[in-house]
């Protein structure tokens, strides 16, 4: 990623960005407003920015260009939960893990539950960790999933006997003809 902090600040670019910025009078954080971003944004609402002929989201821009570099492995987490906002006193770079779990996305609320659905507690002793299809790890509460297992083979056991009655029963009552195996007869 090119660095934004090492550019010149000219007039015209400064210009070129604030054209861009509404000052909020409605959303701040700790006081301090949020700097709205009216210019184009993508689907998920985050700011573009297009510089020397690279695109960059609009709030990483603003940061890099007033603060700091951003570390290629770090994001940008807004700390006023909007994602328009470009001020860069509202941004802070963290990890991609910090920045999921300080969102309100399922993997943050699942992360900070206490308890399963059924009530057991989620300490280490009840909790077994699993691999997901997409690589993440997710944890299952031990009773929950041993209930579910036995509930399982019962069912499964129980139709194996259903099975293995119903057959029972029905070659005592039916016997195939000795001369002809297409036709049955009553025993």
């Amino acid at each position: 990623m090119t660095s934004i902090n090492s550019t010149i600040i000219n007039r015209k670019l400064l210009t070129r960005i604030f054209s861009k910025i509404k000052i909020s009078t409605e959303h701040f954080y700790k006081g301090d407003p949020c700097w709205e971003w009216i210019a184009g944004k993508d689907k998920d609402g985050y700011g573009k920015v297009s510089y020397f002929y690279k695109s960059f989201r609009s709030h990483r821009f603003m940061y890099e260009l007033f603060v700091e570099s951003v570390p290629f492995h770090l994001q940008c987490d807004h700390l006023c939960r909007r994602p328009y906002c470009v001020n860069p006193t509202h941004i802070e770079p963290v990890t991609p893990r910090v920045n999921t779990l300080r969102g309100g996305a399922p993997t943050a609320k699942n992360a900070v539950k206490t308890h399963c659905v059924q009530g057991h507690a989620l300490t280490s002793i009840n909790v077994r960790l699993r691999q997901l299809p997409n690589g993440n790890i997710g944890r299952r509460c031990k009773k929950c999933q041993s209930t579910h297992k036995r509930r399982y083979n019962q069912t499964v056991t129980g139709k194996k006997k259903n099975v293995e009655r119903v057959m029972t029963y029905t070659q005592n009552i039916l016997a195939l003809s000795d001369d002809d195996p297409r036709k049955i007869r009553l025993r």
